[in-house]
């Protein structure tokens, strides 16, 4: 009986130590002489918002850590948050990561939300969480490790490679590149070519302005409304369900 007295109260003062901390941050950076916008982001969710006549870039940060107390957390953030926004030649970079990841006793997450002159161009890497991107009139390229991406209103090129998460597209005017690991991908209402290369995971296609090319590992394929040529190399499973082609359509296995 005395044992057990003695390990409940050693570890009293481990759980009361447990808990979830945020912390809050704001960076501003001026876009004077400043091309583009590179944001290398870790886990947590990314938001980026195109702006009419901004000349900076704004973001808020919110760094949710679960498993420290209030007390430690200057610690924490001094041996492991890397939060900066810092100009580089014709580049604004944004580096939301964290350090001595083998070092960590916490989880921890870094959401974000990124407001930039529509004229900005934006590139992202990015490790997981959702990504959400809308109102620009430039190129975008998302680099994504794994969770959601939506896309709305980019007048510009639009490049993605993405291992795993679902993948909603729409209203880009210019040509868009996607290749996917796995999950489903909505595309709709693209005015330019299209090329998809996907592993595995359905696909639901419309109102193509431009010719479209496919190469699909496996998962169903639904096209519709495409005002010029669709190329496919599809896999042997999945069904595949086209119509308003305007030009030719081509398949292969």
């Amino acid at each position: 009986m005395r044992v057990r007295i003695v390990l409940i109260v050693l570890f009293l003062p481990l759980l009361a130590l447990a808990g979830s901390i945020e912390k809050s941050q704001r960076l501003e950076l001026s876009t004077k002489d400043i091309q583009s916008l590179h944001i290398k982001c870790a886990a947590g969710y990314l938001d980026v918002f195109g702006v009419e006549a901004a000349d900076r870039i704004k973001v808020r940060a919110a760094v949710r850590i679960n498993g420290i107390s209030q007390k430690m957390l200057p610690g924490f953030w001094d041996k492991h948050v890397m939060l900066s926004l810092k100009k580089h030649h014709h580049t604004a970079v944004l580096q939301s990561e964290f350090k001595n990841r083998h070092l960590m006793k916490a989880d921890a997450k870094i959401d974000l939300t990124v407001e930039v002159p529509k004229a900005l161009a934006v590139k992202i890497e990015d490790e997981s969480g959702s990504i959400f991107v809308a109102d620009l009139d430039t190129d975008l390229g998302i680099e994504d490790g794994s969770g959601s991406i939506e896309v709305r209103n980019i007048a510009g090129k639009v490049t993605i490679a993405d291992d795993s998460g679902q993948i909603d597209l729409m209203d880009i005017t210019g040509d868009l590149e996607v290749k996917d690991g796995s999950g489903t991908i909505n595309i709709e209402r693209i005015r330019g070519n299209v090329w998809i290369i996907d592993g595995s995971g359905g696909m639901t296609i419309k109102d193509i302005d431009g010719n479209l090319t496919i190469t699909d590992g496996s998962g169903s394929i639904e096209i519709s409304d495409v005002t010029q040529n669709v190329f496919i190399k599809e896999s042997v499973s999945g069904s595949l369900d086209i119509e308003g082609v305007q030009g030719r359509v081509i398949t292969w296995k």
